[in-house]
């Protein structure tokens, strides 16, 4: 699991809700405390599209950031900051079967329910972690591993300074 510091919160916040730089991720679930509380669970409710509406058959069920971002966006602009935000992203499947391939492991998309990215800003600082969650148990942490350093990787890419905790 990887735990980082962002240093500069404005320019994250810029990357995250205005830039597409996280745009290889699904929402999973998000949590904004304003004026009021905002409790948003990425699960998609399939029954609200028309079928020309759907995502595309191999969507995890969740709504993607693209599309979520332009209404968070909204609950957060303004003159004040919110009092805090949590926001777990899941890595879309197409880039977990990248990873799968790219390093050889041993797993398919089938063993693994996520890997996420999880925001936390606590009004002052953002925090971010890693995580990896399993279908079936497994002794190989590699998957992990690769992960947190493709993550590195990513916000290096993107120039989104971060400090290790």
């Amino acid at each position: 699991m990887l735990s980082i510091q962002i240093p500069d919160v404005k320019d994250f916040m810029n990357h995250l809700l205005r830039e597409d730089t996280f745009h290889p991720f699904y929402l999973w679930e998000a949590s904004l405390k304003t004026a009021v509380t905002y409790h948003i669970d990425g699960h998609l409710n399939r029954d609200f599209f028309n079928s020309d509406e759907l995502p595309e058959d191999n969507s995890p069920g969740y709504i993607s950031w693209k599309e979520i971002k332009p209404q968070l966006f909204s609950m957060v602009k303004g003159s004040k900051t919110p009092l805090s935000m949590k926001l777990i992203l899941m890595l879309s499947g197409s880039n977990v079967d990248h990873l799968l391939t790219k390093y050889n492991l041993p797993l398919s998309r089938e063993n693994i329910n996520g890997l996420f990215f999880n925001i936390h800003y606590d009004g002052t600082k953002i925090n971010c972690t890693t995580g990896v969650s399993y279908q079936t148990f497994t002794m190989d942490k590699r998957l992990e591993e690769v992960f947190d350093e493709n993550m590195l990787t990513y916000l290096k890419h993107y120039q989104i300074p971060f400090e290790s905790l």
